[in-house]
Protein backbone atom coordinates (compact mmCIF):
# COMPACT_ATOMS: atom_id res chain seq x y z
CA UNK A 1 0.00 0.00 0.00
CA UNK A 2 3.18 2.50 0.84
CA UNK A 3 4.30 1.65 -2.29
CA UNK A 4 1.64 2.44 -4.38
CA UNK A 5 1.64 5.69 -6.94
CA UNK A 6 -0.33 7.89 -5.27
CA UNK A 7 2.71 8.19 -2.27
CA UNK A 8 5.53 8.96 -5.37
CA UNK A 9 4.74 12.80 -6.14
CA UNK A 10 7.65 13.75 -4.13
CA UNK A 11 5.29 17.04 -2.67
CA UNK A 12 5.64 17.15 0.97
CA UNK A 13 4.10 20.26 1.73
CA UNK A 14 2.06 20.18 4.95
CA UNK A 15 -1.04 20.96 2.63
CA UNK A 16 -0.09 17.87 0.26
CA UNK A 17 0.00 15.96 3.33
CA UNK A 18 -3.42 16.88 4.65
CA UNK A 19 -4.67 16.19 1.31
CA UNK A 20 -3.28 12.32 1.46
CA UNK A 21 -4.36 11.70 4.82
CA UNK A 22 -8.23 13.65 3.90
CA UNK A 23 -8.24 11.10 0.92
CA UNK A 24 -6.37 7.77 1.60
CA UNK A 25 -8.02 7.23 5.28
CA UNK A 26 -5.91 3.84 5.36
CA UNK A 27 -2.95 5.57 5.19
CA UNK A 28 -2.63 6.51 8.57
CA UNK A 29 -3.08 3.18 9.75
CA UNK A 30 -0.63 1.90 6.95
CA UNK A 31 2.11 4.29 8.06
CA UNK A 32 2.68 3.12 11.69
CA UNK A 33 1.27 0.19 12.17
CA UNK A 34 2.81 -2.26 9.40
CA UNK A 35 6.25 -2.91 11.15
CA UNK A 36 4.29 -4.34 13.86
CA UNK A 37 2.07 -6.56 11.17
CA UNK A 38 4.84 -7.25 9.46
CA UNK A 39 7.37 -8.65 12.75
CA UNK A 40 6.78 -12.06 12.48
CA UNK A 41 7.15 -12.43 8.34
CA UNK A 42 10.59 -10.68 7.47
CA UNK A 43 12.00 -13.71 6.37
CA UNK A 44 9.11 -13.78 3.77
CA UNK A 45 10.83 -13.54 0.44
CA UNK A 46 7.95 -10.92 -0.96
CA UNK A 47 7.65 -9.04 2.35
CA UNK A 48 11.25 -8.51 1.70
CA UNK A 49 11.02 -7.68 -1.61
CA UNK A 50 8.71 -5.02 -0.86
CA UNK A 51 10.56 -3.50 2.02
CA UNK A 52 13.78 -3.17 -0.15
CA UNK A 53 11.73 -1.00 -2.40
CA UNK A 54 10.55 0.98 0.02
CA UNK A 55 14.11 1.25 2.09
CA UNK A 56 16.07 1.85 -0.92
CA UNK A 57 19.53 3.85 0.06
CA UNK A 58 17.84 6.49 -2.89
CA UNK A 59 15.50 7.70 -0.13
CA UNK A 60 12.61 7.11 -2.71
CA UNK A 61 9.23 9.86 -2.50
CA UNK A 62 7.60 6.80 -1.45
CA UNK A 63 10.22 6.76 1.46
CA UNK A 64 10.09 10.26 2.37
CA UNK A 65 6.35 10.34 2.28
CA UNK A 66 6.19 6.82 4.71
CA UNK A 67 8.38 8.66 6.72
CA UNK A 68 6.84 12.21 7.03
CA UNK A 69 3.30 10.61 8.33
CA UNK A 70 4.98 8.54 10.77
CA UNK A 71 6.61 11.44 12.34
CA UNK A 72 3.48 13.38 12.36
CA UNK A 73 1.81 10.74 14.07
CA UNK A 74 4.60 10.56 17.13
CA UNK A 75 5.66 14.42 17.40
CA UNK A 76 2.70 16.03 15.70
CA UNK A 77 5.20 17.55 12.82
CA UNK A 78 4.83 17.05 9.29
CA UNK A 79 8.47 19.28 9.15
CA UNK A 80 11.00 16.84 7.51
CA UNK A 81 13.59 19.12 8.27
CA UNK A 82 15.15 17.48 11.31
CA UNK A 83 15.11 13.72 9.69
CA UNK A 84 16.98 15.16 6.41
CA UNK A 85 20.21 14.01 6.95
CA UNK A 86 18.63 10.42 8.44
CA UNK A 87 19.13 7.61 6.33
CA UNK A 88 17.21 4.52 5.53
CA UNK A 89 19.68 2.65 7.43
CA UNK A 90 18.69 4.78 10.62
CA UNK A 91 14.92 3.78 9.64
CA UNK A 92 15.22 0.10 10.00
CA UNK A 93 17.40 0.10 13.04
CA UNK A 94 15.07 2.13 14.76
CA UNK A 95 11.99 -0.20 13.73
CA UNK A 96 14.25 -3.42 14.65
CA UNK A 97 14.48 -4.40 10.80
CA UNK A 98 17.04 -6.74 11.47
CA UNK A 99 17.05 -8.20 7.75
CA UNK A 100 16.67 -4.85 6.13
CA UNK A 101 20.10 -4.05 7.66
CA UNK A 102 22.11 -6.92 7.02
CA UNK A 103 20.35 -6.21 3.12
CA UNK A 104 21.81 -1.85 3.33
CA UNK A 105 25.08 -2.92 5.09
CA UNK A 106 26.03 -5.47 2.57
CA UNK A 107 26.50 -3.30 -0.19
CA UNK A 108 30.36 -2.26 0.15
CA UNK A 109 29.26 1.98 -1.06
CA UNK A 110 26.79 2.15 1.97
CA UNK A 111 29.72 1.31 4.82
CA UNK A 112 29.91 4.61 5.56
CA UNK A 113 26.24 4.69 6.94
CA UNK A 114 26.36 2.70 9.59
CA UNK A 115 27.95 5.18 12.09
CA UNK A 116 26.95 8.10 10.07
CA UNK A 117 25.17 10.82 13.00
CA UNK A 118 22.41 12.48 12.44
CA UNK A 119 19.94 14.71 14.55
CA UNK A 120 18.29 11.18 15.62
CA UNK A 121 21.37 9.74 16.35
CA UNK A 122 23.66 7.11 14.86
CA UNK A 123 22.24 3.87 13.39
CA UNK A 124 23.00 2.20 16.94
CA UNK A 125 21.50 4.76 18.74
CA UNK A 126 18.26 4.42 16.80
CA UNK A 127 18.92 0.36 17.30
CA UNK A 128 18.87 1.11 21.22
CA UNK A 129 16.12 3.92 21.66
CA UNK A 130 13.55 2.91 19.42
CA UNK A 131 10.95 4.69 18.53
CA UNK A 132 11.22 6.82 21.20
CA UNK A 133 14.47 8.32 19.55
CA UNK A 134 11.85 11.31 18.39
CA UNK A 135 10.63 12.35 21.85
CA UNK A 136 10.84 15.91 21.54
CA UNK A 137 12.57 15.92 24.97
CA UNK A 138 15.07 12.67 25.47
CA UNK A 139 12.92 10.14 28.64
CA UNK A 140 15.52 7.17 28.92
CA UNK A 141 12.87 4.77 29.88
CA UNK A 142 13.83 1.37 30.98
CA UNK A 143 11.88 -0.34 28.07
CA UNK A 144 12.16 1.73 24.52
CA UNK A 145 8.88 2.35 22.79
CA UNK A 146 8.45 -0.48 20.80
CA UNK A 147 6.33 -3.50 20.45
CA UNK A 148 7.35 -6.02 22.71
CA UNK A 149 6.50 -8.93 20.04
CA UNK A 150 9.79 -7.02 17.99
CA UNK A 151 12.40 -8.18 21.09
CA UNK A 152 13.81 -10.81 19.02
CA UNK A 153 14.59 -8.63 15.81
CA UNK A 154 15.75 -5.77 18.15
CA UNK A 155 18.12 -7.83 19.35
CA UNK A 156 18.93 -9.32 16.03
CA UNK A 157 19.40 -5.86 14.80
CA UNK A 158 21.74 -4.74 17.49
CA UNK A 159 23.95 -7.51 16.48
CA UNK A 160 24.14 -6.90 12.88
CA UNK A 161 25.31 -3.48 12.88
CA UNK A 162 27.62 -4.74 15.52
CA UNK A 163 28.71 -7.30 13.19
CA UNK A 164 29.71 -4.75 10.44
CA UNK A 165 31.77 -2.77 12.30
CA UNK A 166 29.96 -0.21 14.41
CA UNK A 167 31.84 1.84 16.11
CA UNK A 168 30.93 1.07 20.32
CA UNK A 169 34.29 2.94 21.92
CA UNK A 170 34.85 6.45 22.27
CA UNK A 171 32.31 7.61 20.39
CA UNK A 172 29.11 9.39 20.50
CA UNK A 173 25.92 7.75 19.57
CA UNK A 174 23.72 11.47 19.52
CA UNK A 175 24.72 15.32 19.17
CA UNK A 176 22.53 15.87 22.40
CA UNK A 177 24.01 12.86 24.68
CA UNK A 178 27.38 12.26 26.31
CA UNK A 179 26.54 8.26 26.36
CA UNK A 180 28.17 5.56 24.41
CA UNK A 181 26.49 3.16 22.87
CA UNK A 182 27.03 0.96 26.16
CA UNK A 183 26.39 4.24 28.45
CA UNK A 184 23.21 4.64 26.88
CA UNK A 185 22.59 0.64 26.93
CA UNK A 186 23.19 0.96 30.52
CA UNK A 187 20.24 3.83 30.94
CA UNK A 188 17.77 2.44 28.95
CA UNK A 189 18.84 -1.16 30.99
CA UNK A 190 18.70 -2.57 27.42
CA UNK A 191 21.24 -4.38 25.24
CA UNK A 192 24.03 -3.97 27.36
CA UNK A 193 24.99 -7.37 27.73
CA UNK A 194 25.32 -7.64 23.89
CA UNK A 195 27.57 -4.69 24.04
CA UNK A 196 29.95 -5.50 26.60
CA UNK A 197 29.87 -9.18 25.04
CA UNK A 198 31.31 -7.22 21.73
CA UNK A 199 33.69 -5.52 23.93
CA UNK A 200 32.29 -1.95 24.34
CA UNK A 201 33.16 0.70 27.18
CA UNK A 202 31.01 3.01 28.78
CA UNK A 203 32.81 6.51 28.68
CA UNK A 204 33.95 9.00 26.24
CA UNK A 205 37.33 9.77 27.77
CA UNK A 206 38.47 12.95 25.26
CA UNK A 207 35.35 14.33 25.30
CA UNK A 208 34.95 18.04 26.28
CA UNK A 209 31.33 19.00 27.49
CA UNK A 210 30.81 22.49 27.52
CA UNK A 211 30.06 24.25 31.38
Amino acid sequence: YLGLDHFDDGDLTVERFQWRVANFPFFNYAAVEWPLHASAHLNDEHLKKLMRNLFHPSKTNNFMCWSQNWIFQHIASADMDPVSSTTTLHWAAMLGLNTICEWLLGDPSRKLDIDKMSPIGTPLCCALRGTDIFSKIPQYASQPDRPEGSRDTRILTLRSLLEAGASMNDVQVHPAYTFTPLGLALTLDYGWDILLAAGATAFLPNLIVPA
